[in-house]
């Protein structure tokens, strides 16, 4: 790590995206448990690099499930992580952002703002509750 933002420095060239890639094998909207709380602790690790790395964007990936077929459960899991997800990376000062994917899920801009707007929505209620306490 050291050695790398020494590169970032000395070169001068700026690393402003990171791609996190595995979502295919750890998706946001898994049925299992394990899969869903392996995927959180590879979201803090990906933000916490990022920050250390000066990154300003996560680029996930916008599909609930990839090797199976999805439904309302996994849309319901997907948006609840997306939401997690979008809290971390913005406590770090992170913008998440989406990779369009083949997938029928969200593969148009309105779907994909949906998810948008719902997040936008879930995380300025938290920022409502912790602001309270």
């Amino acid at each position: 790590m050291h050695s790398l933002k020494h590169q970032i420095g000395d070169n001068g060239v700026l690393i402003r995206t990171l791609c996190l890639s595995g979502h295919r094998t750890y998706p946001l909207g898994s049925y299992s448990t394990t899969i869903r709380e392996r995927l959180l602790e590879i979201m803090r690790k990906a933000v916490g690099l990022t920050a250390e790395l000066g990154i300003a964007i996560i680029q996930l990936a916008e599909y609930d499930l990839y090797y199976e077929p999805g439904d309302a459960e996994t849309q319901a899991w997907f948006a609840e992580n997306l939401a997690v997800s979008t809290g971390m990376a913005a406590r770090a000062g992170i913008l998440p952002a989406f990779e369009m994917k083949e997938t029928a899920f969200m593969n148009t801009v309105c779907k994909a703002m949906a998810y948008v707007n719902l997040v936008g929505l879930a995380s300025l209620g938290e920022s409502i509750r912790i602001s309270a306490t």
